[in-house]
């Protein structure tokens, strides 16, 4: 296979994918729809995975995304997944939005067991809405047994020092810690 198209954007060229996705889950035909959406100033194709979590199990699947503006990709779906997991397996150099809710941060949280950048983002998720959602709070609050030290690392700088109520409950595992 001609690999001229790979070389042409990723080495000769500058910059990286700017994403945005999009998900819909319709009931009727259990199917989650993604809408990947790029940048109309620099176009890429690319591979990239999804993971579709379902009850905290993860279905990987991988796509092909062309160089257009909007790539729409369809799954299978048993119900309304917990979350969608947009480069699931971080491997993609790409700016990605995908708008989630802090549930579904929660969940990718969760479901990221072993892969780093997939909890890395879901932490910083929480440490932005922890002023204003105690499910954010009590998200990050979780992260800090984290397994891995750079995730309780990033939770603890993630910490707003200034707000009592973060202080009060994060001091005992700071203490402990």
């Amino acid at each position: 296979r001609d690999l001229n198209w790979f070389f042409n954007q990723w080495f000769t060229s500058n910059g990286h994918p700017k994403l945005t996705i999009a998900y819909d889950y319709n009931a009727t035909t259990k199917k989650v729809k993604a809408v990947v959406k790029q940048d109309p100033k620099l176009m890429f194709e690319f591979p990239i995975t999804f993971d579709i979590i379902e009850d905290g199990k993860a279905t990987r699947k991988q796509v092909w995304v062309s160089k257009s503006i909007e790539n729409s990709f369809e799954f299978d779906a048993a119900k309304r997944p917990d979350v969608v997991i947009p480069n699931a397996n971080q491997i993609l150099l790409a700016d990605i939005n995908d708008n989630k809710s802090i549930e579904e941060f929660i969940a990718q949280y969760k479901a990221g067991k072993g892969e780093f950048n997939t909890r890395r983002l879901a932490v910083e998720a929480f440490i932005n809405a922890q002023a204003t959602n105690p499910k954010a709070l009590e998200a990050l609050l979780t992260a800090l047994n984290d397994p891995f030290d750079g995730i309780r690392s990033i939770a603890i700088k993630g910490l707003d020092a200034k707000s009592p109520k973060t202080i009060e409950s994060a001091k005992a595992k700071l203490l402990e810690i």
